[in-house]
């Protein structure tokens, strides 16, 4: 038998699966493939390398038939196997590319002027590769009593094992997700498969929180909530499901690797029914800084492009206004919206997703310890995510699940900085290049990132796959594949890392952004031929807002957004960050209007790029076009819009100021004169600026200079000594009622609430915070205010299940829509403590504990709370902290004396002798 490792199969086989992965791997390729390989291997790597010619032979002759293959492309097999070397490579498909390199070369074909053949024939090598490798296996049949191998460490079946693993692993990425897929309906459990693929949910069980019990189908769907709280999963069991819940002939899967509105096309083409659903998760993920606008772009454009019905079901995170903006992006089909929002699990249902990941981690609970592991995990963190990464962490120790296990772990967010301090300096700096990709919009594309890694980390070419090999095992990553169709982008792989993830190693990168810049202004070349123009761009821009944070006077600032605006993209946020590093280092004045007035023109429905073009109509002291821009601005946006957070976050706070005399002339502008009422403000000058802030609401016309009127009215109030000022109020009131006439709007409708609710005009507050919540704003800051002016207004309140009767569901849904943000537990805590549940309100204490180092007046305060539950030595010992600090106080003195005098009495007159 000739040596099959000489052929291109063998030598396929061998860089494809062998080389460039693991340690063990390469003993494999070392052994399978040397001059004393066993006959076994011999006979599966012919079969390999019979099957994979055939196949190849056989689609290169459909391509032809078919009209897909112009040029004329022969394959002379002993020429390819001579030209192919066996090369640290990491994966079939990059096998199989230089496979195909070389058999156009041999051919005459120059590969930069053919490259969509070259894509056309690469995807059909991918295929047969996969076929030879089914051929490869099947003769690979060895016995355990077989000769061991590796210095007797492993038998051949153990090394055929590891082989397979590691080679299904590798082709199982090949069917990972494009920019979508399609379904037809009756394969809804493949999309459900796709759905999870995507994520680290594969590994949860759905169990069901309610979510769905009413959920009828045939309706849009939009599933909020927090990092790891589920929504994947959700999407997934909603998706498995589809054929029972919709009446539609497909399921569009939309996959991570969608990012641009460019790749719209690629989803049309996919398109073969009359009704479609699409299923897209995490539509906050999307890398770049305009995920929500690539949403609306596209299913806006779904929405007219499929014949029949198109219906859409997604996940989100919340918070930042995003349940209004996605709700309304939705609405635009004319159909109802199902807005799912995920709380926090049950008891019962926390034992179900505990039992769940414990069997899949090959954990047993401790039976005997089971209620005290659960309310342990609870206390920890009940998010779906988390409790996984809490069981995969104890299982790395032990296979019992205690809760002494439990209380020894670290918090769940600190795991990931004990893991990440363990790792060696390659594969720490392979991360800090992953986290660079992230910060700045690159997707972790694989191409981008392995120059990262050997450039601006100084490591070898050779250590990249090990590297990434080893950190994927180890959970920090997951790879993702896309077999696209546009060239540019085929043979990338994109490399998804969580949230925590990258958290873990923040602190570690501020180090690398000048090494990053001038790599970047070093090799223009290479960055144009990666990254596509856009994407260039973005990084050139973001990297310029980062060395603004570091050295305001650096130049590479102005190289970089100079490369951003001379890109020929045409995005508003260049021209403004230019602009405003001009007024940083007091630039002329003309040429940071221009940079302005260029952003208004690259975007005019944009109400940042209206406000800092009204900026510069300012510097040029033209009032009446800057109060008419920055009243647009405010029309535009009026939810989340606000003149003093824009001009104080701008760097033209000091110019407002020197031209106040200015600006006090302009009465008939109603932004003008709230931008003097901001700028008395700053200077605690009261009386000017309240009789300012009245003149702005005399003024008033439009619903935009209402709003403007009543938050200039507002912050004036906010400033004063004495808060209930009724003039004041009557004045912001009537100017609200204006603005909403006008600017109808849920979120407006809060901010008005959380204004009654502040004068305590608690009624007022329940019936507008109340109206809000009905048309469509569930942030978690309008629950919590809904629910405390409900507990302080003079209304019925009840314990039944409807939240518009029973606060606690308000404080409820606040603190599990953003269940790592301190303050919505606190407002929970007052009203735990006011119905006298001091024991649910110190759970509540123990929370923000795991959050955030609270304040010596939240400390007091949960030592109270511990004192009211009965646990008074837990109570004195936070008191006596403060014994020897500032904040001991008259206050904390006569708390620390009760709590004193009470454990005496408990343990009699000797205690503390």
């Amino acid at each position: 038998m000739s040596d099959p490792s000489t052929t291109i199969g063998g030598k396929l086989l061998a860089s494809g699966i062998a080389k460039g992965t693991n340690t063990a791997n390469r003993r494999i390729a070392n052994r399978l493939f040397s001059s004393d390989y066993k006959s076994e291997f011999a006979t599966a790597t012919t079969a390999f390398d019979e099957k994979f010619r055939t196949k190849f032979d056989l689609y290169l002759k459909e391509l032809r038939e078919t009209g897909q293959l112009d040029e004329e492309v022969e394959t002379d097999w002993e020429k390819l196997s001579s030209r192919y070397s066996v090369d640290q490579l990491d994966s079939p498909e990059e096998a199989a590319r230089d496979f195909v390199d070389i058999l156009l070369n041999l051919n005459r074909i120059d590969v930069s002027e053919h490259s969509e053949l070259r894509d056309i024939i690469h995807h059909e090598a991918l295929i047969a590769f996969q076929e030879g490798y089914d051929a490869f296996l099947a003769e690979l049949k060895p016995e355990p009593a077989q000769v061991a191998i590796f210095d007797g460490q492993q038998t051949v079946k153990q090394v055929v094992e590891e082989i397979k693993e590691d080679v299904e692993k590798k082709l199982k990425t090949l069917q990972k997700p494009t920019r979508a897929t399609r379904f037809e309906i009756g394969d809804a459990a493949k999309a459900a498969d796709q759905v999870l693929q995507q994520s680290f949910a594969e590994c949860i069980e759905y169990v069901s929180r309610g979510e769905f019990d009413d959920f009828s189908g045939n309706t849009q769907c939009v599933i909020f909530g927090p990092e790891q709280s589920g929504k994947t999963r959700c999407l997934a069991w909603l998706t498995q499901n589809a054929s029972t819940l919709y009446d539609v002939d497909e399921i569009i899967v939309i996959g991570r690797d969608y990012t641009h509105q460019t790749d719209y096309p690629a989803v049309r083409e996919l398109i073969q029914g009359d009704n479609v659903l699409v299923v897209w998760d995490d539509i906050t993920t999307t890398p770049g800084r305009s995920s929500v606008d690539l949403f609306s772009h596209t299913v806006n454009k779904l929405y007219n492009d499929v014949p029949g019905t198109c219906h859409v079901i997604c996940s989100s995170e919340s918070g930042q206004g995003l349940e209004y903006k996605v709700n309304e992006i939705l609405s635009s089909s004319g159909e109802d919206t199902c807005i799912v929002t995920l709380s926090m699990p049950t008891s019962s249902q926390l034992r179900q997703l505990i039992d769940s990941v414990a069997d899949y981690y090959d954990v047993v609970v401790a039976e005997a310890d089971r209620d005290t592991v659960e309310k342990e995990i609870r206390s920890r963190t009940p998010l779906p995510g988390a409790v996984v990464e809490l069981v995969e962490t104890i299982s790395t120790d032990t296979d019992l699940l205690t809760a002494d296990a439990i209380k020894d772990l670290p918090g769940v967010s600190e795991v990931w900085k004990y893991r990440y301090r363990d790792l060696d300096t390659v594969d720490k700096s392979l991360l800090i290049a992953s986290k660079l990709c992230h910060d700045f919009g690159l997707h972790q594309r694989r191409d981008f990132l392995k120059r990262i890694f050997i450039d601006v980390f100084d490591n070898r070419p050779l250590e990249f796959a090990d590297s990434l090999d080893r950190i994927a095992k180890d959970g920090w990553i997951q790879p993702i594949v896309p077999n696209r169709p546009d060239s540019r982008l085929q043979n990338t792989e994109y490399i998804y890392i969580p949230a925590q993830r990258l958290d873990a190693i923040a602190g570690a990168v501020d180090d690398y952004y000048y090494p990053l810049s001038n790599w970047v202004q070093n090799n223009c070349t290479t960055v144009s031929e990666i990254l596509s123009s856009k994407t260039a761009a973005d990084l050139n821009y973001n990297l310029a807002l980062r060395l603004m944070e570091i050295d305001a006077e650096s130049e590479r600032i102005v190289y970089h957004l100079e490369k951003s605006i001379n890109s020929g993209i045409d995005d508003p946020d260049y021209h403004i960050a230019y602009g405003v590093y001009l007024g940083k280092i007091q630039e002329d004045a003309e040429e940071i209007k221009t940079q302005f007035q260029q952003a208004y023109n690259c975007a005019p429905g944009n109400s940042r790029a209206r406000f800092y073009s009204a900026l510069g109509y300012l510097l040029d002291l033209e009032f009446k076009r800057a109060a008419e821009q920055l009243t647009s601005a405010v029309q535009i946006d009026q939810d989340c819009f606000h003149l003093q957070h824009l001009l104080q976050n701008s760097g033209f706070s000091d110019f407002i100021q020197s031209t106040l005399p200015l600006f006090e002339k302009q009465r008939d502008h109603t932004a003008l004169i709230a931008l003097a009422v901001y700028a008395y403000l700053e200077q605690d000058k009261l009386e000017p600026a309240r009789e300012l802030s009245i003149d702005a609401a005399s003024t008033a016309e439009t619903g935009a200079e209402y709003l403007i009127a009543a938050r200039a009215l507002d912050a004036t109030l906010s400033r004063q000594d004495e808060d209930q000022d009724s003039d004041l109020i009557r004045r912001i009131t009537n100017c609200y009622h204006f603005a909403l006439a006008e600017l109808a709007s849920p979120t407006l409708q809060s901010e008005f609430g959380a204004f009654c609710l502040r004068v305590e005009a608690y009624k007022q507050a329940v019936t507008e915070l109340q109206e809000a919540l009905e048309g469509g704003d569930k942030r978690a800051e309008t629950w919590s205010r809904f629910a405390t002016a409900l507990t302080y207004s003079d209304i019925d309140t009840t314990d039944s299940e409807n939240w518009r009767e029973n606060p606690e569901i308000g404080f409820q849904m606040a603190v599990d829509k953003q269940p790592q943000q301190p303050e919505y537990r606190y407002s929970y805590i007052d009203y735990l403590k006011l119905h006298g549940r001091f024991n649910d309100a110190v759970q509540q204490f123990e929370w923000i504990e795991k959050l955030e180092e609270m304040e010596p007046k939240a400390q007091i305060m949960y030592a109270e709370t511990l004192y009211k539950a009965g646990a008074i030595e837990e109570a004195l010992k936070i008191c006596e902290e403060f014994r020897y600090s500032d904040t001991y106080s008259a206050e904390v003195q006569m708390l620390t004396s009760q709590l004193r005098h009470n454990i005496k009495l408990k343990h009699g007159p000797g205690w503390g002798m």
